[in-house]
């Protein structure tokens, strides 16, 4: 399986179940860069800033480890949160302060700087935080938070 040097950006790999086997090949030091570099949550693109080498070259070289058995691409879950996240946002803390839920949604997103279109897992718990300031009662406030956690994972 080839990979080019355009579909590095939206290109995932990770280590395969055979790259315990990588003992058995012969590989250069540009192979074991790239193999060592490799990061499931991370385009192929960013081995290319990474290594300093040409994406044509990362390109070359990721597509015979793939041929070796070594990596194997795959569709990682989505960066970011959806419409499941902010239903369960909004019906949780309409829960825990009633009816003002909507507005302290709003208001904690364009303090951040993020929108509904945008909102990346790993800024979701700083969302969640933020929200849960606000409400006054400790057993509603931990209750929200374990329950929005879980939108996280």
């Amino acid at each position: 399986m080839k990979i080019t040097a355009e579909q590095l950006n939206s290109t995932f790999l990770r280590k395969s179940l055979n790259s315990g086997r990588a003992g058995e090949f012969t590989l250069d030091g540009n192979m074991m860069h790239i193999f060592f570099s490799v990061k499931e949550d991370e385009p192929a693109s960013q081995i290319v800033e990474e290594s300093g080498l040409s994406p044509q070259k990362v390109a070359l070289l990721l597509s015979r480890l793939i041929e070796l058995g070594l990596l194997e691409k795959y569709e990682p879950k989505s960066l970011y949160l959806g419409n499941d996240f902010f239903s369960a946002l909004e019906l949780n803390l309409k829960r825990a302060i009633g009816p003002m839920a909507e507005f302290l949604i709003e208001e904690a997103m364009e303090e951040s700087g993020l929108s509904r279109n945008n909102l990346k897992k790993e800024n979701g718990a700083a969302i969640i935080r933020a929200i849960a300031s606000e409400i006054t009662d400790n057993i509603s406030k931990q209750s929200f938070i374990k329950i929005m956690a879980e939108y996280l994972r």
